[in-house]
């Protein structure tokens, strides 16, 4: 009997370290590259490929970049399109945004959440919502505690307008001057300038004219 407890002791051990082997490996070896088809841009020569040519900036991970993903290889099929990875190595300089300075600036106080019922101010209804902050660029956030704890300059049970496109001037952007805010950005370049970008997978689905829906509510 103690030989038999003995011989299932020693399987289970090997079980379990050969469980514990696997996991480590899914857990070191490099995510799926779902992108690893199409051409590659690093930061050195972001701006240096010829003619008309999009760069889309992502990283693994990011559930946002995932929501575009299927969209942004399509386009690829017919457009210039090299795949930026921030995260990948010989892109470190890139530059980053002032988030906290940017909410400050941009976010707006546009009401308050009265006996559970949101009560906007200066006449503003919630039919009114869209044609005043675009989802494009906003969503309308009540004000939770959670939420206040990130966000020192907001209030609980107040309603705002939360600015979550950034607003930067490319003009004189290059491969030592380059801001990108987060990810997923899409880059229009052309004749070594940015003409245009779309930021996040609300601006990219409306750009690609998909009828898809953005991972966040507008409201929320």
């Amino acid at each position: 009997m103690k030989r038999k407890w003995y011989v299932l002791g020693i399987t289970g051990l090997a079980v379990i370290i050969a469980g514990a082997g696997y996991l480590l490996y899914q857990g070191l070896k490099e995510p799926d590259n779902p992108y690893k088809e199409l051409d590659t841009v690093k930061l050195e020569d972001f701006f240096e490929k010829r003619g008309d040519y999009y760069v889309y900036a992502q990283r693994a991970g990011c559930p946002y970049c995932d929501n575009v993903k299927d969209e942004i290889i399509q386009f690829s099929k017919n457009n210039q399109l090299y795949v930026f990875d921030t995260r990948a190595e010989g892109n470190e300089d890139i530059k980053d945004y002032d988030w906290s300075e940017h909410h400050k600036e941009c976010d707006e106080e546009i009401g308050i959440v009265n006996n559970g019922k949101m009560e906007f101010y200066n006449g503003l209804t919630e039919e009114m919502l869209k044609d005043k902050y675009s989802p494009l660029d906003y969503t309308i956030k009540v004000a939770d505690r959670d939420f206040v704890e990130l966000n020192d300059d907001k209030e609980e049970g107040r309603i705002y307008a939360i600015r979550e496109s950034p607003i930067i001037d490319y003009s004189d952007a290059s491969n030592s001057n380059l801001i990108i805010a987060a990810v997923p950005t899409l880059f229009h370049v052309k004749d070594g300038q940015i003409k245009a970008y779309y930021f996040g997978d609300v601006q990219i689905l409306d750009f690609l004219g998909v009828d898809k829906a953005p991972l966040d509510e507008y409201i929320n």
